[in-house]
């Protein structure tokens, strides 16, 4: 994509874009949480949610094809990336004595990690997304380190929220898996986790961070994005 000096766009389109891409990102959740994440395909998931948005932004006209399929490939990267980190931070927390017994449990349950450890691999995945973003949309200059950290700390706090929401978000949509009878499309990891089982858990941090990250994105593509890249987005 051309860099270029950034112009403001009016907040209406701005908005646009980030209401489009938060719908894309709600059906990559979905897909995540009912159909997708085998045993095999789970760290891999972060390529499901890359593709959806990417399309998204090449369908609204935000982003070239090739530029697209880069930030496909970085998702996918900085959601492998960030397990691992998040893993690493689990065990390191644990050898500290930092983690409660309950915490502690979940070390082998992929996505039921303890809080702290989802703040720092929220924090990694969403520093690889949004310095990509970053360079897609507004060059070098907008992708300094201190501005992707600071739109970082909004991926960690999603990773946090949806954590916080797993007794009640992450509840229902164990009872929906369970009325649509998809039990079998996701590992039942054992472990207890906030008292309701690691497995509300998973689902309501994928649900949060997705959607919030997907309303991310947009805002930081239309922010640093000069107007004449955003044609399909104009009023």
């Amino acid at each position: 994509m051309p860099t270029g000096t950034v112009t403001a766009i009016n907040s209406s389109s701005r908005f646009r874009l980030a209401a489009v891409l938060m719908a894309a990102g709600t059906l990559s959740a979905l897909l995540t949480i009912f159909f997708l994440n085998t045993t095999r395909l789970g760290l891999f998931m972060g390529a499901v949610f890359g593709v959806i948005i990417a399309a998204s932004l090449v369908l609204s006209g935000t982003l070239r094809i090739a530029a697209a399929l880069q930030f496909a490939a970085v998702a996918a990267v900085a959601y492998f990336v960030s397990f691992l980190a998040s893993f690493g931070a689990q065990l390191a927390l644990g050898s500290l004595g930092l983690l409660t017994e309950a915490e502690a449990g979940t070390m082998s349950t992929p996505g039921a990690a303890s809080p702290a450890a989802l703040l720092v691999g929220g924090l990694v995945g969403g520093f690889l997304i949004i310095g990509d973003v970053l360079l897609l949309a507004g060059g070098r200059k907008q992708a300094t380190s201190s501005v992707t950290l600071l739109w970082s700390v909004a991926s960690a706090a999603l990773a946090f929220t949806g954590w916080a929401l797993a007794p009640s978000l992450g509840v229902a949509l164990l009872h929906l898996v369970h009325r649509l009878h998809l039990e079998g499309t996701w590992p039942n990891p054992q472990g207890d986790v906030q008292g309701i089982g690691a497995a509300p858990v998973i689902y309501s941090v994928h649900f949060v961070w997705q959607i919030g990250m997907a309303f991310v994105i947009g805002f930081v593509v239309s922010r640093y994005t000069p107007v004449s890249e955003l044609k399909g987005l104009q009023p």
